[in-house]
């Protein structure tokens, strides 16, 4: 990393990022003494630890910014600024690395869900819609030049089996056409007393009416189904919802008909998913 993003060599410090106001802290002036737990978000102001060591970095004209409390050995990067009001979330210190070797385009399609990121792939970015860290797109009916669910006798004979009638590719689902594809994906429809942990958030997996979105603070009105995968023992879960997404700090998000969601990647583990802006 160069060191002209090193916090020490800076001739200015920003002031403002978007509509978050920033004020750097030297650690040794710090509050807790512990490098990682000071740097802190309260409303639109944004405080900023800082060592010998501290990285800063500019995102999107400046609104955005990550930053590294220790730049050397980072235990996590903040990734902060204004997304339509003030946020200040840790992500795993990869993040900067990453940077450093495909820049900020790469940085920002890092971040993103991998499923958001196999569908966009497929079907183009301009389906994607985002609530902060909760992404979201619309289940279409894959192409079966593009799409391995289509490659081998046996995944063709299932969908025969199935009776699976798909639409002309990209176009929306209906619920029965996205479970039946799901079920076709090897898929499982779990049992509706099952629940799934999010940050100790327990939280039903086949739900109707209010519900959180993977434990955060985002909520759903509307229906969801929470799909399961096993393989080689290993249990991955598939969100898919339709309804109104709302969060105090976004404008609300609109899902007509069955939607994938995702969380925002390479969030630090120890993160709260409660707590996530």
């Amino acid at each position: 990393m160069g060191g002209d993003m090193k916090v020490a060599d800076m001739a200015t410090l920003p002031e403002r990022a978007g509509l978050a106001s920033l004020r750097f802290e030297s650690w040794q002036s710090g509050y807790g003494g512990m490098s990682g737990n000071d740097t802190r978000r309260a409303g639109s102001d944004i405080t900023l630890v800082t060592t010998k060591t501290s990285v800063f970095v500019p995102l999107n004209g400046g609104v955005q910014f990550l930053f590294a409390e220790n730049g050397e050995h980072p235990r996590e990067v903040f990734f902060g600024g204004t997304d339509e009001r003030p946020f200040l979330v840790p992500l795993e210190p990869e993040v900067l690395e990453i940077y450093g070797k495909r820049g900020e385009t790469g940085f920002f399609e890092a971040i993103k869900p991998r499923r958001i990121r196999e569908l966009e792939k497929q079907f183009g970015r301009e389906h994607t819609k985002r609530q902060g860290d909760i992404f979201a797109f619309p289940v279409l009916a894959p192409d079966p030049r593009k799409d391995r669910l289509f490659r081998g006798n046996e995944v063709a004979a299932r969908l025969q089996v199935q009776r699976l009638e798909l639409p002309p590719p990209g176009t929306p689902l209906s619920w029965w056409q996205t479970i039946e594809l799901m079920q076709a994906r090897g898929h499982r429809l779990p049992p509706e007393e099952l629940v799934v942990d999010y940050n100790h958030v327990r939280q039903s997996l086949n739900v109707t009416g209010w519900q959180r979105v993977f434990g955060t603070r985002h909520l759903l009105d509307g229906t969801s189904i929470t799909f399961g995968r096993t393989s080689s023992g290993d249990t991955a879960i598939l969100l898919v919802a339709e309804g109104v997404l709302y969060n105090s700090d976004h404008p609300a998000l609109v899902l007509e008909g069955p939607h994938v969601m995702g969380q925002t990647a390479m969030i630090a583990p120890w993160q709260s998913s409660a707590e996530i802006d």
